[in-house]
């Protein structure tokens, strides 16, 4: 199977010799508080768009990832709140404009056009179209498999489920979503506790009628024997 090289001056250039077995792995030897915990993989790339997610993704897989040892000001609304590295505004200020926290502009994703609309292509086309798509590209070559890192955060550009947080397509709202569901079943819980506290006092109540209603009868059977 031939392999893809650089051709220069019309002259291909020399093949890759040496093909790792293994992916390089930067903390491999490294002790455990050398290591990026796992808290900050999960908020590196909050509200990033997908190019910048990438960016920060290769710094973490080739060892380059620096901590940020104190809150940085934020340049949007100018406060030292900002604390994630590489980012440049803080997360209420990017979510409040809806704008990449790392390199604050707007989220484009695929499928859409300059002006952020969206592209014809994206709009669910017939099934005739397809075809004819899938006949022009008999004849090209085959594209070239992505790497893992680089599909690591395709789902950014694909829609949220959640229409709230519809608008942020584009940006990395995962966390804005897990909060959201944080919060939605600290809500059931409060209220499953609050039904199981009145459903407890209901049979206490219950139990305290059918005691007086039983005392009530134990007096009236007495009363009677007193009479006979």
């Amino acid at each position: 199977m031939s392999h893809s090289h650089t051709i220069k001056h019309n002259k291909p250039g020399s093949r890759q010799v040496h093909h790792n077995r293994e992916k390089f792995n930067p903390y491999r030897h490294k002790d455990e508080n050398d290591k990026i915990h796992i808290s900050v993989l999960e908020t590196m790339t909050s509200l990033c768009c997908k190019r910048c997610c990438d960016i920060i993704q290769w710094k973490v897989d080739f060892g380059k990832y620096q901590h940020l040892e104190r809150p940085r000001r934020c340049n949007g609304c100018s406060e030292k709140t900002v604390a994630i590295s590489y980012h440049h505004i803080c997360q209420e200020c990017a979510k409040k404009a809806i704008v990449c926290a790392k390199c604050q502009k707007p989220p484009k994703f695929e499928g859409m056009a300059a002006d952020g609309a969206k592209r014809p292509q994206e709009e669910a086309s017939d099934s005739e179209s397809s075809d004819d798509e899938d006949e022009d590209e008999v004849g090209a070559e085959p594209k070239k498999p992505l790497s893992e890192s680089l599909l690591k955060y395709v789902f950014v550009d694909e829609p949220i489920s959640d229409e709230e947080f519809a608008a942020y397509r584009g940006l990395d709202a995962r966390r804005l979503v897990q909060y959201k569901r944080k919060v939605q079943a600290m809500i059931e819980k409060e209220k499953r506790s609050n039904l199981r506290e009145r459903e407890r006092r209901t049979v206490l109540r219950k139990l305290k009628k059918a005691e007086g209603a039983d005392a009530g009868a134990e007096v009236m059977d007495f009363d009677s024997d007193e009479e006979m």
